[in-house]
């Protein structure tokens, strides 16, 4: 190590006759063949007989203060108390005592602490709010969901400002896996989406909270989300299959459910709380549930909170007006059926419902305070209609539940009435009514049926003769 002077001390430095008492090393002199921090300097004390050696080491979570490690270099020569004080530096930065501080301040400044500071702001925010539980439930499963969650990734233990690239893709490898192995295997883009937002707004908590270590924290870099899967095709009923459905539910209602009961002829139905299945009442509930997708597209979501007061008529036609929407969407939304008999389904609900459309006695649990999403209102009319969709003998890739019956609303509308749909702003206005958009429903519904169309006319070019001549290829084979 050599050390040399690059400019002047200051006069009468190490002595009581200079006012200045500490002189920064990097400032003064030349090192060469070693190296130390910028904040390393030399300090005169009167009361000392030697020089002493301080440097800034990391602050603590319980440390109230900046703290200072000074050491004695043992001479009041200057050049050779610069020597030691550079040797003591280093050989603190290789200590495990460092190490330890490091680990216990990186410890405090993890995603952890944002993630609890942010997730209570959340749940604070999602008390009051529509489907606020589910919300909160979701958002929780994305921290600490068993082995893909971001807690049990290994960045998550370090400090933020040291999460990089290699950790964020080390991750999406771990989702990939995770998605590969599921049931339907999935490309795992949308919860990839989920994960950075929520990421993003734990980088932006850390600026938030400690601005003076954070304020500018950069944004993190993700690898890319690739959607290799392109849009999952919808399984729908067919019109014969539909019909069936319709025609086995009635009669598992006694053919009750097509009739303009009364609220008091409708509550008197037989009913059974332990069992679904058994009594009346359940089966034409499913059936109006079944009805309200098919004539006006709404969301499996939207069937808990229907309720009767939401039912209207204007000069022309019942519609429905929902004064809750998806998400927390403060405009409310009119639907009108673009099929024939639409005004009966509506007047028939409205006539024997009170207060809810589906299950009005509203002995399903959650309603009342809002929480929609834990209601089983949809759990036990899926469980219905699977159980009517067995009765049926109908064959389908997965189970069907209400969302299925939406998307065999819009296929066979648009299949039955193909001229009615042809332009883009037929499909938009749809799409409004529908709570949908002409983008979806061109790449769910149109693109199917055409490419089905299609297929047909291809296989009527064959005829019998092409099927004759296979099996003359096969003999001959």
């Amino acid at each position: 190590m050599q050390i040399k002077l690059k400019k002047k001390l200051p006069v009468n430095w190490g002595t009581d006759k200079c006012s200045i008492k500490t002189i920064y090393i990097r400032d003064y002199f030349k090192v060469e063949g070693a190296s130390y921090t910028d904040d390393l300097r030399l300090r005169y004390e009167p009361s000392r007989a030697s020089l002493q050696a301080e440097w800034s080491i990391p602050k603590l979570p319980s440390d109230k203060r900046s703290k200072t490690k000074r050491e004695s270099t043992g001479t009041d020569d200057v050049i050779l108390a610069v020597q030691n004080a550079i040797e003591q530096q280093n050989h603190f930065l290789m200590s495990g005592d460092l190490r330890k501080r490091v680990e216990q301040i990186n410890k405090k400044y993890t995603l952890e602490r944002y993630w609890n500071l942010w997730f209570d702001r959340f749940c604070k925010d999602n008390e009051l709010k529509r489907n606020g539980k589910n919300n909160i439930r979701n958002q929780k499963l994305y921290w600490q969901g068993d082995d893909y969650g971001i807690k049990h990734q290994p960045f998550a233990s370090k400090n933020v400002e040291d999460i990089d690239y290699n950790d964020l893709d080390d991750y999406w490898r771990v989702l990939d896996v995770r998605g590969s192995n599921l049931k339907v295997p999935c490309d795992m883009a949308g919860q990839k989406k989920q994960i950075k937002t929520l990421l993003n707004k734990l980088i932006k908590t850390a600026r938030l909270t400690d601005k003076d270590r954070y304020g500018k924290l950069p944004d993190l870099v993700y690898p890319e989300i690739r959607k290799s899967l392109g849009v999952h095709e919808a399984e729908v009923f067919t019109r014969q299959e539909w019909d069936l459905l319709i025609k086995t539910v009635c009669e598992l209602s006694g053919g009750k459910c097509q009739a303009h009961l009364t609220n008091e002829e409708y509550m008197s139905l037989p009913f059974d709380k332990g069992d679904s299945k058994k009594g009346q009442r359940n089966w034409v509930d499913l059936y109006d549930a079944m009805q309200l997708p098919f004539f006006f597209h709404l969301r499996a979501e939207d069937m808990p909170r229907l309720e009767r007061d939401w039912i209207y008529k204007d000069e022309q036609e019942y519609y429905l007006y929902l004064e809750i929407v998806k998400g927390d969407r403060v405009e409310r939304h009119k639907s009108i059926s673009y099929r024939d008999n639409g005004d009966n389904v509506l007047t028939r609900i409205k006539r024997r419902k009170k207060g809810f459309l589906l299950f009005s006695e509203n002995y399903l649990t959650g309603r009342e305070t809002k929480n929609y999403a834990d209601s089983q209102v949809i759990e036990k009319l899926n469980n219905l209609l699977q159980y009517t969709v067995a009765m049926c003998g109908i064959q389908k890739r997965g189970n069907m539940t209400l969302t299925n019956i939406r998307h065999t609303a819009f296929y066979l509308l648009i299949k039955e009435y193909p001229d009615s749909f042809r332009t883009p702003s037929d499909l938009t206005t749809l799409g409004y009514y529908g709570f949908s958009s002409e983008k979806m429903l061109r790449e769910r519904y149109v693109n199917k049926i055409q490419r089905e169309s299609h297929a047909r006319s291809v296989r009527k070019l064959g005829g019998k003769s092409s099927i004759y001549d296979l099996k003359q290829i096969v003999k001959a084979s």
